[in-house]
Formats: C-alpha cells, sequence, structure tokens
C-alpha cells in the first residue's frame, strides 16, 4: 500500500521491521534447535539405603517413592500453631471466617484464647495497620504505559487472545513530519483514548468479581 500511494519512507520502515522479525524468528528457531531440551517423566532416582545410594529405574515405584517424598514435604507445617486446636477451630482452615477479620481489626480478644504467650504475641501483630479498603487498587493509565513499555513481546499475552504487539504500539508513538497538524492530533487521541479504555478494562476486572463479564 504504501509502495502504491508513493511513500517511500514507509516503504522503507516496513521493509526494515519484516526483515528484522524474519531475523528474529531465524534466530528463535536456531535457539530451540541447539538448546538442549529435557522433558519428560523422570528416568530414575537415586535413594540412599545404609549408606549407599541405589538406583531406581521403575516408573510405578518411582511415583510412590515422590509422591510420599512431596508429601511429607509439604506437611511440615503440621503440628504448629494454626494447624492444631485451638487456633485451627476459631480461624478455620482458611483462615477467611469471621474471627479472622475481627483479628485483623485487633478487635478479637487475644488473651481469651488458650495458647502460648509467644503464639499471642504473633497473633497481636497480625493486626492490620491500614483501615480496611484505604488501600487502592486502582491503575493510573500512565502505568499501564510504563508497564506495556518494559514487558517483552515475546511473552505471553493477556487472556483477551490480543498479540503484546497491539498494547506495545501506544508506548512506541511518534509524530511524522509529513503528517498534517489535524492527523496528529488525531492518532494521539486515538491511542489515549485506546490507552484509556484498556486502563478501565483492568481496573474493572480488579474491582469485581467478575470483570471479563463486565
Amino acid at each position: 500500500m504504501a509502495h502504491i500511494e508513493g511513500n517511500e519512507t514507509d516503504e522503507q520502515a516496513i521493509k526494515r521491521i519484516l526483515k528484522a522479525e524474519a531475523q528474529k524468528e531465524v534466530f528463535a528457531r536456531l535457539r530451540s534447535i541447539m538448546k538442549k531440551e529435557h522433558m519428560g517423566a523422570l528416568s530414575h532416582l537415586l535413594i540412599e539405603e545404609n549408606g549407599r545410594f541405589r538406583s531406581i529405574h521403575d516408573q510405578d515405584e518411582i511415583n510412590i517413592l515422590l509422591t510420599r517424598r512431596n508429601a511429607q514435604h509439604f506437611s511440615q507445617a503440621d503440628g504448629t500453631p494454626f494447624t492444631i486446636p485451638t487456633l485451627a477451630s476459631i480461624f478455620g482452615k482458611y483462615g477467611t471466617n469471621e474471627n479472622s477479620r475481627l483479628l485483623l481489626n485487633g478487635e478479637l480478644q487475644i488473651n481469651n484464647i488458650a495458647t502460648t504467650e509467644a503464639t499471642k504475641t504473633l497473633l497481636g501483630a497480625l493486626k492490620r495497620v491500614t483501615p480496611e479498603g484505604t488501600v487502592s487498587s486502582h491503575i493510573s493509565a500512565e502505568a499501564v504505559r510504563l508497564g506495556y513499555k518494559k514487558w517483552r513481546e515475546s511473552t505471553s499475552t493477556s487472556p483477551s487472545g490480543l498479540h503484546l504487539g497491539h498494547d506495545k504500539a501506544i508506548t512506541r508513538f511518534k509524530e511524522r513530519d509529513r503528517e498534517s497538524k489535524l492527523d496528529k492530533l488525531l492518532s494521539k487521541r486515538f491511542l489515549k483514548t485506546r490507552q484509556r479504555c484498556s486502563t478501565s478494562q483492568l481496573n474493572m476486572a480488579m474491582s469485581t468479581a467478575d470483570g471479563r463479564k463486565q
């Protein structure tokens, strides 16, 4: 289109972009070929028995040993104050009940809880420093612009499915000398409007229970 309209500057810019994209694809393919991949299930385990290491290759035995190890590893907190009565019955399994809210607000009678003094001190330290609702989750349009500017285009994009380049283009706006003042003004207004819409969507998603449906 740029060639048909006789716009040599735009035509050269498009050619440079296409060349850069092609080189990027070539180097990405070379990295994927030359890089050693380590994928798939474990081929074997080495376990220590009586001071000696034994190699295990049976997949069923490997799964059993890994499951046993992970169960032990992720249950290290078992037996600590919040996993046993009395605290477990007061705050529940997830710590999101009414007693938990009272604790954060400093309204729970900690001294009446049957636990150690050290645990009571810990509970007292959990009182919320700032009042509930005073920390704003609102994101400004400028913060979104700076975020997109630093976001690597090769990484994953948003759940909307749009390519990250759509939003990164907003951060790389550059006026062209051959544009009229009106075109420049309209371009800036369009990009700012697009940026505000994107920011509003993010803030809506964070302030509602189901922002994506909104």
